[in-house]
């Protein structure tokens, strides 16, 4: 990591994702023990938690966080490879092994199970500072997602696939990109 690149706090250095961040011990100590009885768990929680507490400083991690976003070809690669790749090769050992029967129940409780992390880091914050109730939006957005991507299994259309990831993925962010994102961003007009 590039000094310019270096997080605020000093302390433990984690190393994911081929990229080692130096984080302050104390937090990922408690998160760790928190949820250290679920495997993967702690991991996931390790990262929003570092993220949360980087985005006061205006400052984000240096993540790998996706490849080119835009370009995906299907809203399946959007999510696969091409957009936080912690999460979804989290979601494919933790939520996707034990349903591999049901795999159509499996993508949608992974899209839940975001919509609901997202709910709970940015809108559940936003209501307890400002009373502003702004919840649900994100879960209906991570649920558009499950039926963009069963949607393009039907069909083979190359054009049709890519237009599917700028209806369901971008189109639908105006669900996700609401008051609670944008305060956290420090981008609300006051």
């Amino acid at each position: 990591m590039r000094e310019n690149d270096a997080i605020l706090w000093v302390g433990q250095s984690f190393r994911e994702g081929g990229m080692e961040l130096e984080l302050e011990g104390r937090v990922l100590t408690g998160v760790r023990k928190l949820f250290s009885n679920r495997r993967g768990v702690g991991e996931v929680c390790e990262q929003k938690a570092v993220t949360f507490l980087a985005i006061p400083w205006g400052r984000l991690l240096p993540l790998p966080h996706g490849s080119a976003p835009p370009l995906a070809k299907s809203v399946a690669e959007f999510w696969g490879r091409r957009w936080n790749v912690w999460m979804s090769d989290w979601f494919r050992q933790i939520i996707f092994p034990p349903l591999r029967t049901c795999p159509v129940l499996a993508l949608f409780l992974v899209f839940l199970a975001s919509g609901v992390l997202h709910e709970s880091v940015i809108n559940v914050p936003l209501y307890i500072v400002t009373g502003r109730k702004c919840f649900g939006f994100m879960i209906l957005y991570f649920l558009l997602q499950a039926l963009g991507i069963l949607i393009e299994r039907r069909t083979r259309n190359r054009g049709m696939r890519i237009f599917l990831v700028w209806l369901f993925v971008f189109g639908a962010a105006p669900l996700i990109v609401n008051e609670g994102l944008l305060r956290i961003l420090h981008l609300w007009p006051e």
